[in-house]
């Protein structure tokens, strides 16, 4: 991945995840796992961050959210060539993936 991509919006995205982790999952917790990934495989990156938080609460829908830190993660993750999130709503925590398009270096 290079390096304009990779920085700003990642750099944002994981950001703003470990802060909501931090903030909502762990809440009222002393302690808690993070983890945050980066895989590629032939055709895309895969961006992944998940914790053992109390998880998204019942009918959570990223793309209906009036958060301005959900709005961002929606916005980055789109202009990273078109790339899209799968959340994982586990039991404990939450995972976000993000399928970001691979292109070859011009």
């Amino acid at each position: 991945m290079d390096i304009d991509t990779a920085l700003p919006p990642c750099g944002l995205i994981v950001n703003e995840l470990v802060s909501n982790s931090l903030k909502h999952g762990f809440k009222d917790r002393k302690e808690g796992k993070i983890t945050i990934r980066l895989d590629e495989t032939d055709d895309e990156y895969i961006l992944s961050a998940s914790d053992d938080g109390r998880g998204l609460p019942a009918g959570f829908d990223i793309a209906s959210l009036d958060s301005l830190g959900i709005k961002l993660i929606n916005v980055l993750t789109r202009q990273m060539r078109g790339g899209r999130i799968e959340i994982e709503n586990k039991a404990p925590g939450v995972a976000f993936i993000f399928h970001i398009p691979r292109t070859d270096p011009a």
